[in-house]
């Protein structure tokens, strides 16, 4: 019987689960105007236009009084992108706390994570790797391999975690008003030998206290909207089970890079 708040319109899906959830309203914004105006004929199609507006604007542009009769009692969004911070998540979620949500409001996704593992594989050296090609050592233009590259992991063969899966960075987005930029030691231990490429990074959502969606590479399979991050040694290593690779991390709140950690 509330009023739901979504950011990132897109096709208008989330919106109209909410209706359907039972929400008396539903406000929707979508910086795109030609998108917006696809969602609004979805909405009509599903004759749900007495229910569900949607805003062609920015969230951090919609106002209480104006766009929002009163401030939301929960929100929903998928402004998530494969590194989980590079569509503006946090700035958004910022904003929409301090303006348009009301203090005790549902937030859906209540967190989210960025995690990390050390990855290998026969399948990765193969696409990454240069060697030996039909017969010819092409290993000097190795200087030229890839700091980090974004794909579906699970598309190149089987990939191999040679390591636990640890959390990089985590962020509450239901009870922490602000996310500040950070760096982080972040320690990897191995937990099987193989030659490792780097560390593969992914993120994971958690819905609510129950549900939890996660694109863990090995897992996702190939049908997966968001893809994996590859970050590169500067040149594959051998590692032994045991074996401890310690890290630098950091975000700007858009973005995530991870370097080998000085000796």
């Amino acid at each position: 019987g509330g009023r739901l708040l979504e950011i990132g319109t897109g096709a208008g899906l989330l919106a109209l689960l909410g209706a359907e959830a039972g929400f008396a309203e539903v406000i929707t914004c979508e910086a795109d105007p030609l998108i917006a105006a696809a969602a609004r004929e979805v909405v009509a199609a599903n004759g749900l236009s007495d229910r569900i507006t949607v805003i062609a604007k920015r969230s951090t542009e919609l106002q209480v009084g104006v766009d929002l009769p009163g401030p939301a009692d929960a929100l929903v969004t998928e402004t998530f992108g494969s590194a989980l911070l590079s569509e503006g998540v946090l700035p958004s979620l910022d904003h929409a706390r301090r303006v348009l949500l009301a203090p005790d409001a549902l937030i859906v996704p209540r967190a989210g994570s960025i995690m990390a593992a050390l990855v290998g594989g026969d399948s990765l050296a193969r696409q990454f790797a240069v060697g030996r090609v039909m017969g010819f050592d092409l290993s000097p233009f190795e200087r030229f391999r890839m700091v980090k590259v974004t794909g579906n992991l699970d598309l190149y063969g089987e990939s191999e975690l040679l390591s636990e899966p640890a959390e990089m960075f985590g962020f509450d987005f239901q009870n922490t008003a602000w996310h500040p930029p950070a760096t982080r030691a972040l320690t990897l231990t191995a937990t099987r030998s193989g030659l490792c490429q780097g560390v593969a990074q992914w993120i994971r959502l958690d819905l609510d206290d129950q549900a939890t969606y996660e694109n863990r590479p090995g897992q996702t399979g190939k049908d997966s909207g968001w893809t994996h991050y590859l970050h590169f040694f500067p040149r594959p290593r051998r590692i032994e089970a045991g074996e401890v690779i310690r890290l630098d991390a950091e975000h700007d709140r858009l973005s995530v890079d991870i370097v080998e950690a000085a000796p």
